[in-house]
C-alpha cells in the first residue's frame, strides 16, 4: 500500500505490515504491528515491531527495528503523524549505517 499517497505525505512511500488494532469510538486505538517494510525519504526500512496507542495523529509506544542498516532496541516515545512529523523518544541504537540510510554522504 502506498501510504504516502493515501495520507498525502511526500516522504512516505510503500508500507507492508500486519497488525492487530483494537479500539472504540472516542478512545485511543491500541496497536500491535509487525512492519515488513516502510519506505521513507528514499530508504526502505525493514523488520519493525511497534506496540502502543494512536490518538489525535500521535503514536505513543515502543518500537524495535532490525533493519540491515539500523538496529534499534528499547525505543520508547511519541511520533506525531501529520504533514510535519514530530518525534520525542529515547532509544538504544545498536547499529546505524548513516550513509546507507541517506543521512551522510561519507
Amino acid at each position: 500500500m502506498n501510504a504516502g499517497k493515501l495520507a498525502d505525505i511526500k516522504s512516505l512511500g510503500e508500507v507492508q505490515f500486519r497488525s492487530k488494532i483494537d479500539g472504540a469510538s472516542g478512545k485511543p486505538l491500541l496497536i500491535d504491528a509487525n512492519v515488513k517494510k516502510l519506505q521513507w525519504d528514499g530508504y526502505t526500512y525493514q523488520q519493525i515491531l511497534a506496540k502502543g496507542k494512536y490518538e489525535n495523529d500521535v503514536f505513543e509506544g515502543t518500537i524495535q527495528m532490525n533493519d540491515p542498516n539500523l538496529v534499534v532496541t528499547n525505543w520508547n516515545g511519541t511520533v506525531g503523524l501529520n504533514k510535519e512529523m514530530a518525534l520525542d523518544f529515547d532509544a538504544k541504537v545498536n547499529k546505524a549505517n548513516l550513509k546507507a540510510l541517506g543521512f551522510s554522504k561519507s
